[in-house]
């Protein structure tokens, strides 16, 4: 599958010899990415009222960790988290939003309407967030309080680095 490239390296014109060279397009090998530390940056208000929309009450930043260009390109597809009360109770998603979306910049990776009544809560990213050597990523996760909220607080969990999986591009 997919496409070859080929090209005449020499031709013989006595006598006449068909033969040629098929070639490849040439690969690049990258090193593997330096280790990553994501930094969870917490920007979730004190209060809210129920019904109150695009509430950002967590900011994930990711910086590559290499500046070479031998390095691979990083990649994030998916991000997961967990809903749980003030005391780090898991409770349903549902009984806080009635939205939930994730961003970076104005690009929308993932949107939620139908709020899950379990805790977990998983963003499969319409399209890859990619970050190349020496560069840094947001991830915004935005809100809206459902207008009928049935807990009275709640904190937003990462609760493991499988939730977040960064990947090298080549993987």
């Amino acid at each position: 599958e997919g496409s070859e490239a080929w090209a005449f390296q020499a031709e013989s014109r006595v006598p006449v010899d068909s033969s040629i060279l098929i070639q490849t397009p040439h690969t690049m090998i990258q090193r593997a990415i330096s280790p990553v530390e994501p930094l969870l940056l917490n920007t979730s208000p004190t209060a809210v009222t129920k019904g109150q929309s695009n509430i950002f009450p967590l900011t994930l930043r990711c910086a590559h960790p290499d500046s070479s260009a031998a390095a691979a390109a990083l990649v994030i597809e998916r991000l997961q988290l967990r809903v749980v009360d003030g005391q780090g109770l898991a409770i349903a998603a549902s009984s806080v939003f009635s939205r939930m979306l994730v961003a970076t910049g104005f690009d929308i990776l993932s949107v939620i309407t139908s709020v899950p009544a379990q805790s977990a809560v998983q963003f499969d990213f319409s399209s890859p967030v990619d970050i190349n050597p020496g560069g840094l990523q947001s991830i915004a996760l935005i809100v809206d309080i459902a207008s009928d909220a049935s807990a009275s607080d709640f904190r937003i969990s990462i609760d493991s680095a499988t939730w977040l999986p960064l990947a090298d591009a080549n993987t």
